[in-house]
C-alpha cells in the first residue's frame, strides 16, 4: 500500500477514535443518544486496504475486530530524490533492431521527437514505459496477438531495454534494465535490475518508485489520450487513479463485495424464514406453534427448533429413503429375461456342437496335462502317481508334454470358446438382479410390509441359477438349456412379486409423508442455510460501517486532492481552446461504485452545455491533456520528466500553437519528453520562439534507427532530396522523377512558412490560414500567397522570380513538372538552387 495514503488513514482513524472518546465522556444532552458504531470497523479498513486474503484473515475470526490492539503508528513517508531521464537504448524491440540510443538534456526543458509513421520513435516511449511500469496502455487491453509481436523482425534476439537517469543530490544517477530471454514474452520474463555505482541493487519498492508510478505515472500515450472519456465510469476510475486513491476504491470494492454476498445470504434465509411462517400459520400440529414462536424471534431459534425436531432427522432421512427406494424397486424386464434365456440357449447349442469331437477330446486331455504339469512343478521328479513307473515324471518329460499340452490347447479352441460363451450367458443372467436396495428390504418391516412372497420368489430364481453353475449335472451337456427354462418360468412370478412390493411401499410412503413430515423436512433444509447466514452476517455492522467511512473519505480525499488540479486543468485548458467557443468552467468527480462519473461543466457561448457533447475530437484530446499534466507535475512526484506520444493528432493549427506554449510553460520545472509524427508542433515551437531542443527519428534498413537533431523542414527535405540522389544502384531515371518531387515539398514547406508567420502574426485565426493554405495546395498559388499574399496572382509567379533570380524561375518549373517528366540537369546542383529558392521564400513574410 501506498504508505503515504496509509499515514493519511490511519491519521483519519486516529481522529475518529479520539472523537468518539470525547463524545463518550461528554455529559449526555437530552435527545436522541448517537448511535455507536460497531467495534472492529476501523481494523477492517485497514485489512481491506492491504487486500483481499488479509481482509478474509480478519473476517474469519468470531467477532471480527474484537479485542484488537491499538492502531499501528502511521508510517513515514520515505524520501525520493526526483529523477531525470539521460539516455534510454534499445534493442530489438518493436521498430527498433540494431541498439539505438536517444540521448536527453537531463534537466528541465522541452524535447521533441519527431519521426514519421513506422520510424520507430514510439519504440523509444513504449520502450521507457514498459522498462519502468511493467506494460504499455498502448497493449494492456488488447490481445495477444498485439501482445506477442514485439519482438523486432531483424534483431530477433538479444532484446533489451535500458534507460539511464540523473538523480537529484547525485553525482553518479542510476541505471535500470531489462534483458529479454529469446523465447520470452513480453510481460511474462525478463529481469528488471537497477544499478547505482557503489550501491547495492534495489527494486522499485526499495527506491519508492512502486507506490509512485501508480499516484503520478509520468507517461500518456496516444491510445490513452483517445480513451480517456470512453465512459462515465472509466473516466471516473482514470482520474480517482490519477489522484493515486485507487486503493481506497479498491478497499471499498473489497467490502461491497463481502457486504453484498453476505447480505444475499441473510436475504436468502430471510425469505425461507417468512415462507416458513406463512405455512406454520394455522398448521394442526403442536410443533408447528412452537417452531413459529421461535422463528418469530430476533435470533430465529435455530437451536431450539433443531432440538424440538430431536433425532428425528435422520431417522426421517432414513425412512423416506428406504420407502422411496422400495416404491421404485423393479425386477427384470421381460426383454432382459429373454436376451439372458437367449444367451443361454445360444450356449448350451455350442456346447452340444463342441461335445464328443476332437476339439472337445483335445480340451480334455490338455486340462488332464496341465495337471500332470502342476503336479511335476510342485514335487518334483520321481514316479508317475498313476501307473507308479520310476523315473517318469522329470525334465525331458516336462518339456515335451508342456509342447504336447499347448498343441492340444490350439486344438481345444472351439470347445474352449464354447464353454466361455456358457459362462457369460450365465454371469449375464446373474447380474439380472445386481444393484437391488439390501438395506431398504431390511427395512421393510418396519413399515409393515410383507417381503416374504419376493423373498419366495428370490429362491425359485436363484434355484433356477443354480442349474446352470458347473456340477450342478451329472450330464453338463443341455444343463444351460434347462437352466434357461428354469429362469424363463421364474421370471414371470418374481416381477408379480416386485411389482406387489412396490406398490405396497408406494402406498405406505403416501400415508407416511402427513401434513407434519413435508413440513419436518423443510425445516431440516432450511436450517443449515440459516446457520451459515446468521454467522456470516455477524460482521456485517462493521463492514457496511467500514464500506461507507472509506467512501466518504474518498470523497473527500478526491475533492481535496482533485482541487488544485482541476484549476490547473481548467487554466490549461483555457491555453489550448484557442478560437474555440467552449469553457471548461469546473470538473467534479461524483457519486461512487456503479454510480461514479466526472462531471465536465462546460459553457458554448456562456450557456451551459454537457461538454462531450459539444467537444470535437481533438478538443477532448486536449481536455484529456489538461487532466494529465496537473497530475503528472505534482510535487510530490520522484519522475521530474514527462513522456507524452502523439499529443498533437486531431487537434486544429491553432490548438497546436497552445499546445506548444503548454508544454514550454511545463518544461520550465519539468523535463518534458514529447514523440511525434506532426511537424506542425515543431513547426509551432520554432515560429513562437520557444525554446526546445529537437531531434529527427529516421528509420534505415534493416529496422536501424538514427537519431540527429532535426534541421528546419526545407533542410530536412533537402537533405532527403540529397541522400536519394546519391543513392547507389537506384536507377538514374527513378531519381529524376523522385527528387524533383521531394523539392517541391521544400518550397511548400517555405511558402507555407511564410504564409502563417505573416497572418498569423497579424492576428488571423489558425483554423481560417489553415483552410486558405488546403484550398491553394497548388505550388504556383502556394508561391503567390508567400510573395504577394494572394492566390489570385499565380500568372505573376513567374516573372517576379525572373527578376529576382534566373535560377529561381527555372528551379520552380523543374519542381513543379519534374516529377512527370524527365528533366536534364545535374541533380546537385538542381537541388542547391531548390534549397535557395526555398529560403528566399521562407523569408517574405
Amino acid at each position: 500500500m501506498d504508505p503515504a495514503l496509509q499515514r493519511i488513514v490511519i491519521e483519519k482513524l486516529e481522529a475518529e477514535e479520539k472523537a468518539a472518546a470525547e463524545a463518550a465522556a461528554a455529559p449526555r444532552k437530552k435527545g436522541r443518544p448517537a448511535t455507536p458504531r460497531p467495534s472492529g470497523w476501523d481494523y477492517l479498513v485497514l485489512a481491506a486496504l492491504e487486500g483481499k486474503e488479509t481482509l478474509a484473515k480478519m473476517l474469519e475470526t468470531p467477532a471480527a475486530g474484537s479485542g484488537r490492539a491499538p492502531l499501528p503508528p502511521p508510517p513515514e513517508p520515505p524520501e525520493v530524490p526526483g529523477i531525470f531521464a539521460r539516455q534510454i537504448r534499445v534493442r530489438g524491440f518493436r521498430g527498433i533492431g540494431p541498439e539505438a540510443r536517444l540521448d536527453l538534456n537531463p534537466g528541465p526543458g522541452l524535447t521533441l521527437i519527431v519521426g514519421r509513421n513506422g520510424s520507430g520513435k514510439s519504440s523509444f516511449a513504449e520502450a521507457l514505459e514498459l522498462l519502468l511500469t511493467g506494460n504499455t496502455f498502448r497493449w494492456v487491453q488488447r490481445t495477444a496477438v498485439w501482445r506477442e509481436g514485439w519482438r523486432n523482425l531483424h534483431q530477433g534476439t538479444g532484446a533489451c531495454i535500458a534507460a539511464d537517469f540523473a538523480v537529484e543530490g547525485e553525482a553518479a544517477g542510476l541505471t535500470v534494465s531489462r534483458a529479454f530471454p529469446d523465447s520470452a514474452r513480453l510481460t511474462d520474463e525478463g529481469e528488471t535490475r537497477v544499478t547505482r555505482p557503489g550501491r547495492q541493487a534495489q527494486s522499485f519498492e526499495e527506491l519508492g518508485w512502486s507506490s509512485a508510478l501508480a499516484a503520478w505515472r509520468p507517461f500518456l500515450s496516444y491510445s490513452e489520450l483517445g480513451s480517456t472519456f470512453d465512459a462515465p465510469s472509466e473516466l471516473h476510475d482514470r482520474l480517482a487513479q490519477i489522484l493515486g486513491l485507487e486503493e481506497l476504491a479498491e478497499a471499498q470494492k473489497l467490502l461491497a463485495t463481502e457486504r453484498l454476498a453476505r447480505r444475499k445470504a441473510l436475504d436468502e434465509a430471510e425469505r425461507g424464514r417468512k415462507a416458513l411462517l406463512e405455512a406454520l400459520a394455522g398448521h394442526p400440529d403442536l410443533r408447528a406453534t412452537r417452531v413459529r414462536v421461535e422463528l418469530e424471534g430476533e435470533s430465529w431459534g435455530l437451536e431450539e427448533i433443531e432440538s424440538l425436531l430431536g433425532s428425528a432427522a435422520s431417522r426421517l432421512q432414513t425412512d423416506l429413503s428406504a420407502l422411496h427406494q422400495l416404491a421404485a424397486v423393479r425386477g427384470p424386464s421381460a426383454e432382459a429375461v429373454a436376451a439372458a434365456v437367449a444367451g443361454l440357449c445360444d450356449a448350451d447349442e455350442r456346447l452340444r456342437n463342441a461335445a464328443g469331437t476332437l476339439a472337445a477330446r483335445s480340451l480334455a486331455l490338455a486340462e488332464l496335462l496341465d495337471g500332470a504339469l502342476r503336479f511335476h512343478e510342485t514335487q518334483g521328479d520321481g514316479p508317475c502317481p498313476v501307473c507308479g513307473r520310476d523315473g517318469a515324471l522329470d525334465a525331458e518329460w516336462h518339456r515335451a508334454k508342456a509342447v504336447e499340452a499347448a498343441g492340444l490347447r490350439e486344438a481345444a479352441r472351439g470347445a474352449s470358446e464354447a464353454r466361455d460363451a456358457g459362462r457369460r450367458a450365465l454371469a449375464t443372467a446373474r447380474g439380472l438382479l445386481a444393484g437391488l436396495p439390501v438395506a431398504a428390504f431390511a427395512s421393510a418391516s418396519q413399515f409393515g410390509l410383507d417381503v416374504a412372497p419376493l423373498m419366495a420368489r428370490f429362491e425359485e430364481w436363484n434355484a433356477a441359477l443354480a442349474l446352470g453353475e458347473p456340477g450342478a449335472s451329472a450330464d453338463p451337456l443341455g444343463q444351460l438349456s434347462t437352466c434357461a427354462q428354469a429362469l424363463e418360468s421364474a421370471a414371470g412370478p418374481l416381477r408379480e412379486a416386485f411389482l406387489a412390493l412396490s406398490s405396497a411401499a408406494s402406498a405406505h410412503l403416501s400415508q407416511a409423508e402427513d401434513a407434519w413430515r413435508p413440513m419436518a423436512q423443510r425445516l431440516f433444509e432450511w436450517l443449515p442455510v440459516a446457520r451459515r447466514a446468521r454467522e456470516t452476517a455477524a460482521p456485517l455492522a462493521s463492514i457496511e460501517t467500514a464500506e461507507g467511512w472509506l467512501g466518504e473519505q474518498g470523497k473527500a480525499l478526491r475533492s481535496e486532492r482533485f482541487a488544485p488540479i482541476a484549476q490547473r486543468a481548467i487554466a490549461i485548458w483555457a491555453q489550448l481552446r484557442l478560437q474555440s467557443n467552449v469553457e471548461l468552467k469546473d470538473v467534479v468527480l461524483e457519486g461512487s461504485a456503479t454510480k461514479r462519473r466526472v462531471e465536465l461543466k462546460v459553457a458554448v457561448d456562456g450557456a451551459d452545455s454537457v461538454a462531450l457533447g459539444v467537444m470535437s475530437q481533438g478538443e477532448i484530446h486536449a481536455l484529456a491533456l489538461s487532466l494529465f499534466l496537473p497530475r503528472a507535475t505534482q510535487p510530490e512526484s520522484p519522475f521530474r520528466f514527462l513522456v507524452i506520444d502523439d499529443p498533437v493528432q486531431s487537434m486544429d493549427p491553432a490548438r497546436v500553437d497552445g499546445l506548444a506554449r503548454v508544454l514550454a510553460e511545463t518544461a520550465r520545472d519539468r523535463q518534458v519528453i514529447v514523440f511525434t509524427h506532426d511537424d506542425r508542433l515543431a513547426e509551432s515551437v520554432r515560429r513562437l520562439n520557444l525554446d526546445a531542443s529537437i531531434y529527427a527519428v529516421t528509420r534505415q534498413e534493416n529496422s536501424r534507427i538514427e537519431v540527429q537533431p532535426n534541421p528546419d523542414p526545407i533542410d530536412r527535405v533537402i537533405a532527403d532530396a540529397r541522400a536519394l540522389a546519391r543513392t547507389e544502384g537506384l536507377p538514374p531515371a527513378a531519381s529524376r522523377r523522385v527528387v524533383p518531387g521531394l523539392c517541391r515539398h521544400a518550397l511548400e514547406a517555405a511558402c507555407q512558412k511564410a504564409v502563417r508567420a505573416r497572418r498569423i502574426g497579424r492576428g488571423d485565426r489558425h483554423d481560417d490560414v489553415q483552410v486558405l493554405l488546403e484550398s491553394n495546395s497548388k505550388l504556383s498559388k502556394l508561391v503567390a500567397l508567400a510573395l504577394f499574399d494572394d492566390a489570385e496572382k499565380a500568372g505573376e509567379v513567374l516573372p517576379h522570380l525572373n527578376r529576382a533570380s534566373r535560377d529561381f524561375a527555372d528551379v520552380f518549373k523543374w519542381c513543379n513538372s519534374g516529377a512527370h517528366e524527365e528533366v536534364g540537369g545535374d541533380l546537385m546542383d538542381r537541388i542547391g538552387s531548390s534549397q535557395k529558392l526555398a529560403k528566399w521564400l521562407a523569408g517574405q513574410a
